[in-house]
């Protein structure tokens, strides 16, 4: 009889591991870090370095592009949805501008002074922004179509969307879970408000007058009104202040006479 075969233990399927989840999955802030870098280099931008993730509740990527500093920002509120802030540097003639989404019932702040509003000319972008200028006017010529169109499109709070240009930096602020769509609308955003900026031209102011424009054609902007537009957005300011101190003072006396009756 011929030999029989040898007996092999049956062989047991071996358990499969699951993928270990990537550093990204873990920290979803990995995940917004590799995204902007990744949409940075796409639109031309050298990208500084890249951080690792969070630290002290924020994480900062620094570009540049054509010679000029940029940098993205990441800020996690705890509290709602974090904050993306996309600022540039913009060297040109001083103005400055401030836009930010009109609350609730602030058209009594209006008459009263304590909010200094510009129209631009866009009923609908008027009705949603509060925008205060220096100098007057040049507001309609900074926030062009496309800007006051992607203005619009990006994720809307109370503090949010924000756009400000002042002491040669533009910033734009939002709230919302990081999207590279809302990045590149406000990359477009900064990048279109600089090139305009970067277009004006000082114009001759003789003390309170009169104003001479530089050139035929040129967008220039007129010192002597640009001062005063600063003094007015600047007792606005001041206006708020002593408001806010003088509602603080009164809800702090209710409590203390409520306190006192109940004792």
């Amino acid at each position: 009889m011929g030999r029989r075969p040898a007996k092999h233990p049956p062989l047991r399927a071996r358990a499969v591991e699951p993928p270990r989840n990537p550093p990204e999955a873990r920290d979803p802030s990995r995940v917004w870090i590799a995204n902007t870098a990744t949409e940075l280099r796409h639109q031309g931008f050298a990208v500084d370095d890249d951080p690792s993730g969070l630290r002290d509740g924020e994480a900062v990527l620094r570009a540049s592009r054509d010679g000029v500093s940029w940098e993205v920002r990441l800020v996690d509120a705890r509290v709602g949805p974090p904050a993306t802030e996309v600022g540039c540097r913009a060297a040109g003639v001083p103005v400055e501008l401030a836009v930010r989404p009109e609350l609730l019932g602030e058209g009594l702040d209006k008459l009263l002074g304590t909010t200094v509003d510009e129209r631009v000319g866009d009923e609908g972008f008027d009705a949603t922004f509060v925008v205060a200028a220096a100098p007057p006017g040049i507001a309609a010529t900074l926030l062009g179509p496309d800007v006051r169109d992607a203005l619009v499109m990006m994720p809307r709070t109370d503090d949010g969307p924000s756009l400000a240009l002042s002491d040669g930096r533009i910033t734009l602020r939002w709230r919302a879970h990081p999207g590279v769509a809302d990045l590149r609308r406000a990359l477009g955003i900064v990048t279109s408000l600089r090139v305009v900026h970067a277009g004006l031209v000082e114009g001759v102011s003789y003390g309170a007058g009169p104003f001479r424009a530089v050139g035929a054609g040129e967008l220039t902007v007129d010192p002597s009104a640009r001062a005063s537009a600063w003094r007015r957005i600047a007792r606005a300011r001041r206006r708020t202040v002593v408001l806010a101190g003088a509602v603080a003072a009164a809800v702090g006396s209710f409590v203390a006479a409520a306190l006192l009756h109940h004792r």
